[in-house]
């Protein structure tokens, strides 16, 4: 994976995912030429990108975009077990979030007690 390569700390994401540690949901707003996501947008991305744990939503209105005043794509926000907002990305470092969850939460229950 290319980003693996930039970032091989996030290497861990998948092991993550499948584990069930780290719950990921992608929010679709809009397909490549600007227009508003329909379910053939959603198949597709389901294809492209096909883990079983990871929920695909959209936001046709653009909702999510407003509310963390996004500009570009990709972008992350992490949120704890309580819907807290534990650490979201920015324009300048859109990967940040997903940094935090790869360094900063444990495999395995061993790890969680050093």
């Amino acid at each position: 994976n290319k980003l693996d390569d930039y970032y091989p700390e996030m290497s861990v994401l998948p092991e993550l995912i499948h584990s069930g540690k780290l719950r990921w949901v992608t929010v679709l707003d809009s397909d490549r030429g600007g227009n508003i996501c329909d379910e053939s947008d959603i198949d597709s991305w389901a294809e492209t990108y096909p883990l079983e744990e990871i929920a695909i939503l959209t936001d046709p209105g653009f909702e999510l975009q407003s509310t963390f005043n996004i500009s570009g794509y990709p972008y992350f926000v992490l949120v704890n077990s309580d819907l807290q907002i534990e650490v979201k990305g920015n324009n300048n470092d859109p990967y940040k979030a997903v940094l935090w969850a790869a360094e900063n939460i444990p495999l395995d229950d061993a790890t969680a007690e050093e």
